[in-house]
């Protein structure tokens, strides 16, 4: 059977919700999807404080490709602002930024410390 051009159907294109992250433009990429696209690196600034965890990660985020995620781990309870500020100041997205438990030890009290973690998109 033959069909005329009108009765061939395109391809529909997928929504954002039944798109794979490879079929996703852009555009329509879910946040989840994006994520996904592109590579996420992890950051380990446990024992630095105010500002060398924000320093770091600025280094870092340097060298990667716009859309992609880095992760970073700190202990410095004052980290939870300054990344909230570097983010706003260098358009950044941040993501999360989440306590863990008490799971290091501080090196110079040996007092426990709260695990931090900051995810940032890279603008």
């Amino acid at each position: 059977m033959t069909q005329t051009l009108q009765e061939q159907a395109l391809p529909e294109q997928a929504t954002p919700e039944q798109a794979t992250p490879e079929q996703a433009t852009p555009e329509q990429a879910t946040p989840e999807q994006a994520t996904l696209k592109h590579e996420e690196e992890t950051l380990d600034a446990r024992g630095l404080v105010c500002p060398l965890p924000v320093l770091k990660a600025r280094k870092r985020l340097q060298s990667l490709a716009s859309g992609s995620i880095l992760r970073v781990l700190s202990d410095d309870a004052n980290s939870l602002t300054d990344f909230r500020h570097f983010c706003t100041e260098q358009q950044h997205e941040l993501l999360e930024q989440s306590k863990g438990d008490s799971c290091t030890m501080d090196p110079c009290t040996m007092d426990p410390c709260t695990l931090i973690v900051h995810r940032i998109r890279k603008g």
